[in-house]
Protein backbone atom coordinates (compact mmCIF):
# COMPACT_ATOMS: atom_id res chain seq x y z
CA UNK A 1 0.00 0.00 0.00
CA UNK A 2 1.32 3.43 -0.97
CA UNK A 3 0.29 6.67 0.77
CA UNK A 4 -0.36 9.51 -1.67
CA UNK A 5 -2.31 12.26 0.01
CA UNK A 6 -4.63 13.71 2.57
CA UNK A 7 -7.87 15.66 2.72
CA UNK A 8 -9.38 18.00 5.28
CA UNK A 9 -13.09 17.50 5.84
CA UNK A 10 -15.95 19.23 7.59
CA UNK A 11 -18.24 16.59 9.05
CA UNK A 12 -21.68 16.52 10.65
CA UNK A 13 -22.08 15.09 14.11
CA UNK A 14 -24.69 13.16 16.06
CA UNK A 15 -28.18 12.75 14.53
CA UNK A 16 -27.33 14.60 11.29
CA UNK A 17 -24.30 12.38 10.78
CA UNK A 18 -26.46 9.35 11.44
CA UNK A 19 -29.16 10.48 8.99
CA UNK A 20 -26.65 11.24 6.22
CA UNK A 21 -24.69 8.02 6.91
CA UNK A 22 -27.87 5.95 6.58
CA UNK A 23 -28.81 7.73 3.34
CA UNK A 24 -25.33 7.25 1.84
CA UNK A 25 -25.17 3.59 2.93
CA UNK A 26 -28.63 2.83 1.53
CA UNK A 27 -27.84 4.47 -1.83
CA UNK A 28 -24.43 2.85 -2.09
CA UNK A 29 -25.77 -0.63 -1.35
CA UNK A 30 -28.61 -0.16 -3.83
CA UNK A 31 -26.30 1.05 -6.62
CA UNK A 32 -23.31 -1.13 -5.69
CA UNK A 33 -20.86 1.70 -5.10
CA UNK A 34 -18.42 2.43 -2.25
CA UNK A 35 -19.75 3.55 1.12
CA UNK A 36 -18.05 6.56 2.73
CA UNK A 37 -18.53 8.92 5.68
CA UNK A 38 -20.63 12.06 5.08
CA UNK A 39 -18.36 15.07 4.68
CA UNK A 40 -17.82 18.39 2.99
CA UNK A 41 -14.28 18.52 1.65
CA UNK A 42 -12.49 21.67 2.72
CA UNK A 43 -9.28 20.70 0.91
CA UNK A 44 -8.50 17.54 -1.01
CA UNK A 45 -5.36 15.97 -2.37
CA UNK A 46 -2.76 17.48 -0.06
CA UNK A 47 0.60 15.88 -0.78
CA UNK A 48 2.76 16.54 2.25
CA UNK A 49 4.13 14.91 5.36
CA UNK A 50 1.40 13.89 7.84
CA UNK A 51 2.97 15.84 10.71
CA UNK A 52 3.25 18.96 8.54
CA UNK A 53 -0.41 18.70 7.53
CA UNK A 54 -1.54 18.33 11.14
CA UNK A 55 0.58 21.29 12.20
CA UNK A 56 -0.80 23.50 9.40
CA UNK A 57 -4.38 22.32 10.05
CA UNK A 58 -4.07 23.27 13.74
CA UNK A 59 -3.00 26.79 12.74
CA UNK A 60 -5.85 26.97 10.24
CA UNK A 61 -8.39 25.81 12.85
CA UNK A 62 -7.40 28.74 15.08
CA UNK A 63 -8.49 31.12 12.28
CA UNK A 64 -11.95 29.60 11.79
CA UNK A 65 -14.82 29.90 14.23
CA UNK A 66 -17.49 27.17 14.36
CA UNK A 67 -20.14 27.76 11.71
CA UNK A 68 -23.22 26.22 10.16
CA UNK A 69 -23.51 24.33 6.91
CA UNK A 70 -26.85 24.17 5.11
CA UNK A 71 -27.50 21.72 2.28
CA UNK A 72 -29.07 23.58 -0.60
CA UNK A 73 -30.09 21.22 -3.43
CA UNK A 74 -28.96 18.02 -5.19
CA UNK A 75 -26.81 18.07 -8.31
CA UNK A 76 -25.22 15.43 -10.54
CA UNK A 77 -22.04 15.79 -12.58
CA UNK A 78 -20.10 13.51 -14.90
CA UNK A 79 -17.44 13.12 -12.21
CA UNK A 80 -16.83 9.97 -10.16
CA UNK A 81 -16.69 11.86 -6.83
CA UNK A 82 -19.55 14.23 -7.74
CA UNK A 83 -21.96 11.71 -9.23
CA UNK A 84 -24.72 12.82 -6.83
CA UNK A 85 -24.11 15.48 -4.21
CA UNK A 86 -25.85 18.13 -2.18
CA UNK A 87 -24.68 21.63 -2.95
CA UNK A 88 -23.77 23.53 0.20
CA UNK A 89 -25.20 27.01 0.61
CA UNK A 90 -22.33 29.40 -0.10
CA UNK A 91 -22.55 31.55 3.02
CA UNK A 92 -19.83 33.99 3.98
CA UNK A 93 -18.57 31.59 6.67
CA UNK A 94 -18.42 28.58 4.34
CA UNK A 95 -16.67 30.43 1.54
CA UNK A 96 -14.30 32.19 3.93
CA UNK A 97 -13.25 28.84 5.44
CA UNK A 98 -12.62 27.46 1.95
CA UNK A 99 -10.61 30.50 0.88
CA UNK A 100 -8.57 30.49 4.10
CA UNK A 101 -7.82 26.79 3.70
CA UNK A 102 -6.62 27.19 0.12
CA UNK A 103 -4.41 30.13 1.09
CA UNK A 104 -3.10 28.41 4.21
CA UNK A 105 -2.00 25.36 2.22
CA UNK A 106 -0.73 27.46 -0.72
CA UNK A 107 -3.20 25.93 -3.16
CA UNK A 108 -4.86 27.48 -6.17
CA UNK A 109 -8.45 26.91 -7.09
CA UNK A 110 -12.02 27.85 -6.39
CA UNK A 111 -13.77 26.36 -3.39
CA UNK A 112 -16.79 24.23 -4.41
CA UNK A 113 -18.62 23.26 -1.20
CA UNK A 114 -20.69 20.09 -1.53
CA UNK A 115 -21.58 16.90 0.31
CA UNK A 116 -21.39 13.80 -1.87
CA UNK A 117 -24.09 11.14 -1.57
CA UNK A 118 -22.94 8.69 -4.25
CA UNK A 119 -19.62 8.06 -5.97
CA UNK A 120 -19.65 6.41 -9.36
CA UNK A 121 -20.15 6.66 -13.09
CA UNK A 122 -23.83 6.09 -13.78
CA UNK A 123 -26.03 6.17 -16.82
CA UNK A 124 -27.91 9.50 -16.91
CA UNK A 125 -31.24 7.62 -16.69
CA UNK A 126 -30.34 6.53 -13.13
CA UNK A 127 -29.61 10.04 -12.01
CA UNK A 128 -33.23 11.28 -11.97
CA UNK A 129 -34.30 8.91 -9.15
CA UNK A 130 -31.06 9.76 -7.33
CA UNK A 131 -31.91 13.47 -7.52
CA UNK A 132 -35.31 12.78 -5.95
CA UNK A 133 -33.61 11.22 -2.93
CA UNK A 134 -31.32 14.25 -2.69
CA UNK A 135 -34.37 16.52 -2.65
CA UNK A 136 -35.35 14.94 0.69
CA UNK A 137 -32.21 16.45 2.25
CA UNK A 138 -32.79 20.05 1.13
CA UNK A 139 -32.38 22.51 3.97
CA UNK A 140 -30.63 20.06 6.30
CA UNK A 141 -28.21 21.99 8.57
CA UNK A 142 -25.31 21.05 10.78
CA UNK A 143 -22.75 22.86 12.90
CA UNK A 144 -19.08 22.52 12.00
CA UNK A 145 -16.88 22.39 15.10
CA UNK A 146 -13.84 20.46 13.90
CA UNK A 147 -11.47 19.95 11.01
CA UNK A 148 -11.00 16.26 10.22
CA UNK A 149 -7.85 15.10 8.49
CA UNK A 150 -8.24 11.90 6.48
CA UNK A 151 -5.70 9.97 4.52
CA UNK A 152 -7.71 9.64 1.32
CA UNK A 153 -5.34 8.55 -1.38
CA UNK A 154 -4.11 5.09 -0.55
CA UNK A 155 -3.58 2.93 -3.57
CA UNK A 156 -3.34 -0.80 -3.91
CA UNK A 157 -0.88 -2.32 -6.37
CA UNK A 158 -3.42 -2.02 -9.19
CA UNK A 159 -3.57 1.78 -8.50
CA UNK A 160 -7.33 1.79 -7.95
CA UNK A 161 -8.67 4.07 -5.25
CA UNK A 162 -9.50 2.09 -2.11
CA UNK A 163 -12.17 4.18 -0.38
CA UNK A 164 -12.63 1.61 2.36
CA UNK A 165 -9.01 2.31 3.39
CA UNK A 166 -9.57 6.02 4.02
CA UNK A 167 -8.36 6.64 7.52
CA UNK A 168 -9.04 9.42 10.03
CA UNK A 169 -5.72 10.92 11.11
CA UNK A 170 -6.84 13.83 13.32
CA UNK A 171 -9.84 15.74 14.65
CA UNK A 172 -8.95 19.38 15.37
CA UNK A 173 -11.35 21.78 17.13
CA UNK A 174 -12.08 25.15 15.53
CA UNK A 175 -11.31 28.28 17.59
Amino acid sequence: MENKGYSIWLMPEDEINEKLSKTISKLCRKYNCPIFNPHVTLIGKIDADEEEIIKKAKKLAKKIKPFEIKLSHPECLENYFKCLFMKVEETEEVMSAGKLALEHFNLNGIYFPHLSLVYGNFNPSLKKPLMQIGNLLKGLKFKVRYLYIYQTEKYAENRKIQIQNWEKIAKIPLS
